[in-house]
């Protein structure tokens, strides 16, 4: 009967340390995930390793160029073009004063509208007001943008400047042209005024029509632009009673039960105690190996992971389904390398957790290997000594 109960609670010890190995690694893996994509500050940085402030005047002219040059082909994909190869007329079609302006001309408008200043505290304002609306019980999501910086800039000096200097991207004026320029100036209308590039003189008179013409259109916007705002019994989704709001409730819930799960590898360490251990030496060896084996399982599957990963964005990026989006290689690229930059913690951490358990687990199966058995009379025949839970391994 006691030999029965020993092979039964030994079986027991090792289908515990089995589901210690298996939810330990599952457990770590969600709760370093949930402590850094719930953390706003994980996507502040990753926004400042990425030099995204800097870059985004490059990546919008990149982008306002390829839509210029693709527009035809998106809508069609009979009219697409090969590499190097020159859009047919038509194709490109913004507005006339802006036909000729050249991809550094829009990094320089973009980088004098768009300071990364200005951008840099209106996305770390958003990711704020996401984490608070995530973290609270407010009732309703109001997702806003301040414009007061960029209704300074634009009808200010730097309107001015961007003016002369689309001014000066186009062709010079021809004599019919002047004749038409100097009829909107006398009469204050400068609507349809011909792209195209005046002489210094003309433009001095134009300025002041520009002036007023800025200040009038930033009179009429708004100090702040409401990118969103949903109420609690608002739905989120078109045909679906499940909003946002229930949505953030099943969140809460479940990032609770993910940190409330920590608990469940203790609980199986000390199943696996009372049920395996009858020694120090057995309990060295109950507890070092499955540290080790969670150690090992936990690094070769966040090395894994980020192998698969970066095969996956590698391919995707070269797959046909990008040369087909309607959207330039480097604006694409962008939220993946963001993506990438905000799970560098989480690997690191996970990294780092794995090499602790695999240093423990090993050094207390090391250990074991120098202490003695202890000694246990049987039958109450001296000399007869043996230990149940060093028999285990």
């Amino acid at each position: 009967m006691k030999d029965c109960l020993t092979v039964t609670a030994r079986f027991f010890a090792v289908m515990f340390a089995i589901c210690f190995v298996i939810l330990t690694t599952i457990i770590l893996v969600s709760v370093t995930l949930e402590l850094t994509l719930f953390n706003p500050e994980t996507y502040k940085r990753a926004l400042i390793e990425e030099n995204v402030y800097q870059r985004l005047p490059s990546l919008f002219a990149d982008q306002l160029i390829y839509t210029f040059e693709n527009r035809a082909c998106l809508d069609d994909p009979s009219q697409c073009f090969e590499e190097g190869e020159e859009p047919s007329s038509g194709e490109r079609n913004p507005p006339a004063y802006f036909q000729n302006l050249s991809t550094d001309d829009w990094k320089h408008i973009f980088s004098v509208l768009i300071t990364p200043a200005w951008v840099q505290e209106q996305t770390e304002s958003l990711i704020d007001q996401i984490s608070n609306f995530l973290d609270t019980d407010q009732p309703e999501l109001t997702l806003t943008v301040s414009l007061e910086d960029f209704k300074t800039r634009l009808a200010g000096e730097e309107g001015m400047q961007l003016f002369e200097y689309i001014v000066q991207a186009q062709p010079p004026c021809t004599l019919e042209h002047l004749v038409t320029i100097a009829g909107m100036i006398l009469s204050g209308d400068l609507n349809d005024i011909p792209a195209c590039a005046p002489p210094p003189e003309v433009v001095s008179q134009l300025s002041p029509l520009i002036h007023s013409l800025l200040g009038e259109v930033v009179a009429t916007m708004p100090d702040q632009v409401e990118i969103t705002h949903l109420q609690q019994n608002e739905l989120a989704y078109p045909d679906s009673q499940y909003t946002l709001f229930d949505f953030r409730t099943s969140l809460k819930w479940a990032r609770f039960a993910t940190r409330l799960s920590l608990f469940i590898p203790f609980m199986l360490l000390f199943l696996i105690l009372v049920l395996g251990v009858r020694s120090l030496k057995g309990w060295l060896l109950w507890w070092g190996i499955p540290l080790c084996i969670t150690g090992l399982l936990l690094f070769g599957l966040v090395a894994g992971s980020a192998i698969v990963v970066n095969l996956w964005v590698a391919a995707f990026f070269s797959s046909q389904i990008m040369n087909n989006a309607g959207i330039s290689s480097e604006l694409a690229r962008l939220p993946v390398e963001i993506g990438m930059d905000v799970l560098k913690p989480a690997t690191i951490w996970l990294m780092i957790e794995a090499v602790l358990l695999l240093m423990l687990g090993f050094v207390m199966v090391v250990v074991s290997f120098f202490v003695p058995p202890t000694p246990q009379v049987q039958n109450n025949q001296p000399g007869n000594y043996s230990s149940p839970g060093d028999r285990a391994y």
